[in-house]
This record gives structure tokens, C-alpha cells and sequence, in this order.
């Protein structure tokens, strides 16, 4: 198939000649980046950053086949420009199909159904993954795997089996409706393992937990449901990657995802944005707790950015909490210290902060956390910086 060193393309669909694929085993990245470069200069193309050619040769799989389609166009489309196009790839590279065709017919139907499920996985993938996206007609996945294998379809590299990206793409722009079955399936088990994981990680940071959580970010983002959009915004948000964060939801018209915007705004200072689209969320049914903490997210902002007067809001809100999830809780006690704060009452932003974190349950390390952090910041404001390192000091044990 795509990399079997027991065979030898003859002849391939496209407009390019069988030299292309004289070899199909993959190149080192010395020898990637001295074929491209080689290949470039006949076609007059100047040399190309060898950074670019060896993210670019990454991409094509380092075939050599697919690397001297990439470099008979650098002239028109060098390496930097290719590899902000690669969405285009089988536009951009005509013959470049022909490698992701090639051989299909000669698997068998079970083996093309496997490797349509095992195409989800943009990133590794154990025989337990490979097994919940399987179709349960054809047996079981694993044996399919080994003879993928053997073809070169899928390979193992360190952290678990992955699929060979072109193949990977090509699958998905000729199969796209059994490439969403088999998200799907994928969806049914993975996102009442991740919500979860993603919840106890907001209460206690876990570098395991949140490892998971990062790994999983292409696989959920190709799902696309809100559920797995609301935990890519999540993961971003927790790792302050509001960017991201923020792309996760820029269409969102679910209630959650809507408060994961207004949040991710907030966070950014954006603070007219967001309460827009704390508005919209409000409007689309966002209630109870999750929409209590972003409420309190947004008018801490507010009062960051200057805005006076939020002190009788900000007590409500935090009254409105009591009993609420540990998470929530420090939101709003978070805002009415930064509220008192802002208006010059640094004792009482200090006791608020302090009563809470006093009452939050012993596992939410990461709200105590934050809790600390703002009481260390009172105290800076307050000239008491021996204090504030302190404090600090006993945040970061809890993270």
C-alpha cells in the first residue's frame, strides 16, 4: 500500500511520470529536506528554509514520492506557502491522491472499513481506541491493524499507532460519511470519559489529567458536537489558551458553549464582546451554576477594566452562590474582592477571599489556588509584599 518496500508503483493515476514513486520507503529528514531541495533547484525554485522542508516533509509522510510532487511546484508554491495550504493538499498536489488511492482496492472490504474507522485518529490511537470505533460486523479490528501494518498504513511511533497523514486525508475527503460514523462511535465513548476527567481537573490540577485532555483536543474538535467543542474550549481555557479557546466556539449557538465564549472573552478583556455574548446565552437558556460563574467571570472583567459602581451586583451574585459548586464559589468571591479592591476596600476583598476559601471542599485545590493568588494580590496593593510572596507560595502548592 502506502509504504510497502515489497512493491513498486508501475504506473499512477496523474500527471506525473512512475519516477515519482520509483521508491516508496520513507526518507530520513536529511535525505527529505536534500531530495526536496535537489528537486526545487531543477525546477528553478530557489532553496527553501530546511526548517519549512522538514515540517513540510512531516506532513507528506517523508515520501519521497509525495516530496518531489511538493517540490516540481515550489516555484509557484514554496514550502512556507504549501504548508499553510496543506488543507488544499490534494487540489495543490494533483498526483498526490494517486498515493493515497493507491492500492485501496487491494484491501479487502473488512480492512478498508478498519482503516476508514482508525482514519478519526489524528494523533496516536491504542487497539483499545481502534476497537470503539470498529464495526462490529467485521470481527475483531485488531487483526486488520497487523495487516495495515505490514502495508505501512499504520505505524507505530512512540505514544501508540498512528495512520499516515495523507493516507489519513485522503480517506476522509473520499469517505466522509463513514469517517462520521466512526466519529460517532468515537464520541459515545470518549466524551463521558473526558467531561468528567475535564471537571475534576478544573477542581485539581492533574499534569496527567490534563495531558489526556490535550491529546484528545483534534480527535473532539473533528467531532464537533457542542459537547466536544465545550471541552476544547475548556482545555483552553484551563491552560489559558484563550486564542484557541476562542476559535473552539466562534460559531456556537448551544447554551454551554455560548458561556464558554462569553467566558473566554472575558478572560481576554474583551469585556464588550462578552457581555454580548453573555446576553445571547442568557437568551438561548444558559442557567444555573455554570451561567452564576460566568456571570461573576464577566463583572470581574468589567470591574478590571474600570467600570464602577458593581459592589450591590457583585454581593448578590456571590450570595447567589452559597451552596454552589466549589468552582463557582471562587468566581464570585474572586469578583467581590476585585470589586472591593477596585473601590479602595482592600480589608474587605481580603476577608471575602478568605471566608471562602476557608469553606471550599478539600479536593478544589485549584479554585483554593486562585483564591490565594487574588489574596496575594490584596496584599501587594496593600504595601505588604512579604505577605503576598506567602500567600503565593502556598497557591502554588495547591497546583
Amino acid at each position: 500500500f502506502f509504504f510497502s518496500s515489497r512493491r513498486r508503483h508501475t504506473r499512477l493515476q496523474g500527471d506525473w511520470s512512475s519516477d515519482v514513486c520509483s521508491s516508496d520507503l520513507p526518507l530520513g529528514a536529511d535525505e527529505a529536506v536534500a531530495l526536496y531541495q535537489e528537486e526545487a533547484r531543477r525546477c528553478g525554485a530557489p532553496a527553501a528554509p530546511p526548517g519549512a522542508v522538514v515540517r513540510l516533509a512531516a506532513h507528506l509522510d517523508h515520501h519521497p514520492g509525495a516530496l518531489r510532487l511538493a517540490a516540481g511546484r515550489a516555484l509557484v508554491l514554496p514550502a512556507e506557502t504549501l504548508l499553510a495550504r496543506l488543507d488544499r493538499r490534494f487540489d495543490l498536489l494533483p498526483g498526490l491522491a494517486a498515493l493515497g488511492a493507491h492500492g485501496w482496492d487491494a484491501l479487502s472490504a473488512a480492512d478498508q472499513r478498519a482503516l476508514v474507522a482508525v482514519s478519526v485518529f489524528e494523533g496516536p490511537f491504542s487497539l483499545g481506541d481502534a476497537e470503539a470505533v470498529a464495526c462490529a460486523a467485521d470481527g475483531w479490528i485488531g487483526d486488520a491493524l497487523e495487516r495495515l501494518a505490514a502495508r505501512g498504513v499504520v505505524v507505530p511511533r512512540p505514544g501508540g499507532l498512528f495512520v499516515r497523514e495523507t493516507q489519513r486525508r485522503w480517506v476522509a475527503s473520499r469517505h466522509g460519511d463513514a469517517v462520521g460514523a466512526a466519529r460517532a462511535r468515537l464520541a459515545a465513548v470518549l466524551l463521558p470519559r473526558l467531561v468528567p476527567l475535564l471537571e475534576r481537573v478544573e477542581r485539581r490540577p492533574d499534569p496527567d489529567g490534563i495531558a489526556a485532555l490535550r491529546r484528545w483536543l483534534p480527535e473532539l474538535r473533528a467531532i464537533a458536537t457542542p459537547a466536544a467543542l465545550a471541552v476544547v474550549a475548556g482545555v483552553h481555557e484551563l491552560l489559558g489558551e484563550l486564542g484557541p479557546g476562542l476559535a473552539a466556539v466562534a460559531d456556537a449557538t448551544a447554551p454551554d458553549l455560548l458561556l464558554r465564549h462569553a467566558t473566554l472573552l472575558a478572560r481576554a478583556r474583551r469585556v464588550p464582546e462578552a457581555r454580548a455574548a453573555l446576553d445571547v446565552a442568557r437568551a438561548a437558556g444558559a442557567d444555573g451554576s455554570a451561567r452564576i460563574r460566568v456571570e461573576a467571570i464577566v463583572l470581574g472583567a468589567r470591574a478590571e477594566t474600570g467600570e464602577g459602581g458593581l459592589l450591590p451586583e457583585a454581593t448578590a451574585l456571590h450570595t447567589q452562590a452559597h451552596g454552589a459548586d466549589a468552582r463557582v464559589w471562587a468566581a464570585t468571591a474572586t469578583t467581590l474582592a476585585i470589586v472591593h479592591r477596585r473601590a479602595g476596600q482592600s480589608t474587605a476583598a481580603q476577608e471575602a477571599l478568605r471566608a471562602t476559601a476557608a469553606r471550599l471542599p478539600s479536593d478544589a485545590e485549584l479554585p483554593r489556588a486562585a483564591l490565594l493568588a487574588n489574596m496575594g494580590v490584596g496584599h501587594l496593593h496593600a504595601g505588604e509584599p512579604g505577605a503576598a510572596v506567602e500567600l503565593l507560595e502556598i497557591g502554588r502548592a495547591h497546583v
